[in-house]
């Protein structure tokens, strides 16, 4: 078959031309950022008067010209702990597009100029309730950014949301054991349970 060859290099040659044009798109986003914002070396170089306290940490919710910043200060290695975990649905540059985008929001945690922390959240909208999605957190210390949850939660509940949602990937021994009991999974074959969805509700 003469065809298949031709069409499989016209498929690898649009998924070139899209990957280069999502690349594009980002360099030239993150160079607008950086060309707008004026203070992103005094937020580097800088100690504002809210972190006068070294022992206390806070946490912050990135606005968009401080994104690449945090990333280099030290979140996009934090964050790529979780994204080797995520099953390869989501790489860093991935992430960046879609936070830059308005899509995912980063937040992260200071003990005075020290990142503790960093954090994605990501609105799901469905028909009948929106839920606030924590899919990727990295960072040490983690005593320090737990007791920020009814924070957070404040927040989402501005964007409407009504639960809270994160993902355990680390519960495969127990997803395992449960395996052998799901009616689902003992007559598919070839499925595997990946991780373990948490809630709350948001009061």
């Amino acid at each position: 078959n003469k065809q298949g060859p031709w069409i499989d290099r016209r498929r690898r040659r649009q998924q070139g031309v899209v990957a280069d044009f999502r690349r594009q798109c980002l360099f030239q986003h993150c160079r607008r950022i950086r060309r707008q914002s004026t203070r992103l070396k005094v937020m580097l170089d800088t100690k504002p008067a809210s972190w006068e306290d070294q022992d206390t940490a806070r946490l912050f919710r990135v606005d968009l010209p401080f994104v690449l910043p945090m990333m280099d200060k030290g979140a996009a290695g934090m964050l790529q702990k979780a994204l080797d975990r995520a099953d390869g649905k989501f790489g860093l540059y991935d992430l960046i597009s879609m936070i830059l985008s308005g899509h995912m929001t980063l937040w992260v945690v200071l003990r005075g100029e020290e990142l503790i922390a960093a954090g994605i959240t990501q609105i799901l909208r469905f028909p009948k309730k929106v839920i606030c999605s924590l899919p990727f957190v990295g960072g040490g210390n983690m005593k320090l950014w737990l007791g920020f949850e009814p924070q957070l939660m404040e927040w989402a509940k501005t964007q409407g949301a009504s639960e809270l949602e994160g993902y355990d990937v680390r519960a495969g021994s127990f997803m395992s054991r449960w395996a052998k009991r799901s009616p689902w999974l003992r007559t598919l074959t070839g499925w595997e349970p990946k991780y373990l969805v948490i809630r709350k509700p948001i009061p």
